[in-house]
Parts: structure tokens; C-alpha cells; sequence
């Protein structure tokens, strides 16, 4: 999908210098910003630093996309218009220079959650419109006492980057995250949890709702069979712990599974890597599992790229390193052929 022009209205005086981080990344994303005059007269100097914005042209009269910055919530929006809420609560900036970095309180939402915004806006039919996708993401923690736990690397990026793919192309997202420090979109329904039991009762209660589950998280296998109350102390010797199984989730749902609704899985394997997932895809009923080697290269924990292939009953596709949000939107596409 190509970026859309974006048409920005009732930006003028401290709007313009909040709302400057904001326009600047979404112009390095390849967004063609148009301002109203009126905005331009007073804050030339503002406009050359931004290359991919022009003032003075007003949208056509065909659904363009909109963006208004406000200070107060309009009581009516228009079709295809974007709102982005401004909270001004410092003078006027004598200086440009204050334009490059965000205010503290700044209400400006991120540019990645306004493109989001604004690419689902331009979609007129899009894949996944009026379906109800619910996604997992990020590890599970596993209490061993009010101090120690048990978790793993995950970091939550594969499955953020799903959500915001499946709300690009229409759906209705819900998402089920573990501890994790990323920032979430406001336009997700966002559940939290931290065990790997939480995570366990939140998708027994979402599954029989949805279209689509994509189980992205990395949920604990084992957890301790009894968690201390207080600090357990150093003593001399091994420390003997014992652990029990937690409820395979991803089989549960396999189980629950209706003839409508489409399940993906994920496999983390550092060794035979199709031969193992594709075990796992026919014993927990999976529609599609996402196979990656986290020791390969591009792919594994806590980086913005990833090396993944798409196992099926029909066949593989692997798929070279890629954004892991470009791989989100590869595998919602195949996804939605099943």
C-alpha cells in the first residue's frame, strides 16, 4: 500500500511546534504532508526543515485523509479524518530549535500509531475488514518468591507488529500481552497479564469470540509448584526447585478450534526446524505455523528484523530477513488465503 497525501488542518501557532516530531517522522516514512495556508503564513522558517510537506493546498473533494490537531475533542468528526489531540500547556517557542524534541505532558500520539491510523483510513476494502483477530505476545513471568522469577528473551516486537498489521488491514484486534516495555497503540484492545496462568485465562476467555488467534507469545512451559512468600535465603549447597507444567495454550485452542476460525502458532526451534514445527502444526490442529531459528542471523529476540518460515499443510514459503513488521503483513496475507 502506497502512503497516502495527508492533508493537516487547524495546525497553527504552538500546534505546529508540538506537533513537530510527529510530522517530521511521518515525512521520513514517505507521508506527503499538505498544510492549509493559514498555517504557513507565520512559520516559515518551520516549513523548510520538512521537505516532503507543502502549505496552501486543500484536499479534494474524494474522501482525502485529514488530520486535525486540537485541544479540545471536536464534537463531530468528519469521514476519513484524522483527530490528533494537542495539549499546550507552555508559551510560544521564540525559536525553531525547539521543534526537535518532545515536551514533557506532550499529548501527540507516536508517528507509528498515526500511520497506522492513517494507512487503515486509505484502505477501502481491507483483507481482514469486519474480522476479529486475537493475538498473544511478549513472555510470561513466573514467581518464585516476591523478588526471583522465571521468564525467557521475548520481547513482545513479533507480536506488536501483528497487531498493528491486522488493525492496517481492517480487523478488530485484540491483544494479549506479558510484561514488556513496549508503548502500545491506543486503538488496541489491550489485555495485560504477567503468567503464563493469566495468559491461559485471558485467551480461554477471547478464543471463542474471534476469527483468528496468532499465538505469538512466548508462554512458559514450567512454572514453580509453589511460590514463597517471602525471599527464599542463600543457604550452602544446590537449591532443589520444583516445577510443574502450565497449560498448553496453543493445543487448548486446537482443541476449542470452530470449522470458521483460523489458528497460527509459532515455533522456536535451534534445531531440525521445519521437521519439528511441522509436528507441531498437526498436533495441536493448526491452520499455519511461523517457524524461526532465533540463532539465525536476522532473527530472534529484541531486534527490529526477522527470518521466518511459513509452514502450512499445503507447503512451506521461507521468507528472506525482513522488518518484522513487512513479515507481520506477509504472514496476516497468507493467513487470510486459508
Amino acid at each position: 500500500m502506497n502512503p497516502e497525501t495527508v492533508y493537516c488542518k487547524n495546525l497553527c501557532g504552538p500546534r505546529i511546534y508540538f506537533a513537530a516530531p510527529l510530522l517530521r517522522e511521518l515525512s521520513r516514512q514517505g507521508f506527503t504532508l499538505r498544510v492549509e495556508e493559514s498555517a504557513f503564513k507565520a512559520q516559515e522558517d518551520f516549513w523548510r526543515l520538512f521537505k516532503g510537506t507543502a502549505p496552501g493546498e486543500y484536499p479534494p473533494e474524494d474522501e482525502p485523509i485529514q488530520m486535525w490537531f486540537v485541544d479540545e475533542w471536536p464534537r463531530s468528526v468528519q469521514k476519513n479524518t484524522l483527530i490528533v489531540p494537542v495539549d499546550i500547556k507552555e508559551p510560544y517557542p521564540e525559536s525553531h530549535k525547539d521543534i526537535a524534541r518532545p515536551r514533557p505532558g506532550q499529548m501527540v500520539p507516536g508517528a507509528d500509531e498515526v500511520r497506522d491510523r492513517l494507512l487503515r483510513m486509505s484502505v477501502r476494502e481491507g483483507t481482514l475488514a469486519g474480522k476479529k483477530v486475537l493475538i498473544n505476545a511478549g513472555p510470561t513471568v513466573e514467581d518464585l518468591d516476591p523478588v526471583r522469577f522465571f521468564s525467557n528473551r521475548s520481547t513482545g516486537k513479533m507480536g506488536l507488529a501483528l497487531a498493528r498489521a491486522a488493525y492496517v488491514m481492517g480487523a478488530e484486534v485484540t491483544l494479549i500481552a506479558g510484561p514488556t516495555s513496549l508503548f502500545f497503540p491506543t486503538y488496541l484492545n489491550l489485555i495485560r497479564v504477567r503468567s503464563a496462568a493469566g495468559m491461559f485465562s485471558a485467551v480461554s476467555e477471547h478464543f471463542p469470540g474471534c476469527d483468528m488467534f496468532i499465538a505469538a507469545a512466548a508462554v512458559a512451559d514450567f512454572t514453580p509448584e509453589e511460590v514463597q512468600p517471602h525471599k527464599i535465603k542463600k543457604t550452602d549447597g544446590k537449591m532443589v526447585l520444583e516445577m510443574r507444567r502450565t497449560t498448553d495454550i496453543l493445543k487448548y485452542a486446537g482443541e476449542q478450534k470452530k470449522a470458521h476460525q483460523t489458528l497460527i502458532g509459532f515455533s522456536v526451534e535451534t534445531s531440525d526446524l521445519v521437521r519439528n514445527s511441522r509436528q507441531k502444526l498437526h498436533g495441536k490442529n493448526l491452520d499455519m505455523i511461523v517457524a524461526n531459528n532465533p540463532l539465525r542471523e536476522g532473527a530472534g529476540f529484541a531486534v527490529d528484523t526477522n527470518r521466518v518460515t511459513l509452514i502450512s499443510r499445503e507447503g512451506e514459503r521461507e521468507l528472506g530477513t525482513l522488518s518484522k513488521l513487512e513479515t507481520a503483513g506477509i504472514i496476516l496475507q497468507e493467513a487470510a488465503k486459508l
